[in-house]
């Protein structure tokens, strides 16, 4: 089991690397992202990183384990509270022990039907409380 106080969590939303140089100067590494997330996981001595990408997709990182996953094409009604669910079922999970790929998958499940809801915080459908 995880304690909250050992857990060590960067969360990332709507990264830009569009202007590397920008985005990564002050880091010292590469532009490439994949290596980025990586590089930021070792400087910062990080367990988990998440990048959230909106429409373009998230990773789920650790220094064991990578996951990445498309962003579900569903009918957006309202993005407002998509990524604090999306880190709430991230927290979750890594809470409960789960394994980081269903977590992940969870965490993009419950984010993209929050999208196709009105408002922030609308009642999940029993299927995705786990």
């Amino acid at each position: 089991m995880i304690k909250l106080t050992s857990l060590c969590l960067l969360m990332t939303t709507s990264f830009c690397f569009s202007s590397c140089n920008t985005a990564s100067g002050d880091l010292n590494i590469s532009c490439d992202e994949f290596e980025i997330i990586h590089q930021i996981i070792r400087q910062y001595d990080l367990k988990i990183l998440a990048l959230t990408k909106g429409a373009k997709g998230s990773w789920l990182v650790s220094d064991q384990e990578d996951s990445y996953l498309d962003t579900p094409n569903v009918p957006v009604k309202d993005t407002v509270g998509a990524g604090d669910s999306f880190t709430a079922a991230l927290v979750a999970g890594l809470l409960k022990g789960k394994p980081l790929k269903k977590i992940h998958q969870n965490a993009v499940d419950i984010s993209a039907y929050v999208c196709t809801q009105k408002g922030a915080t609308p009642n999940l459908p029993d299927h995705l409380i786990q």
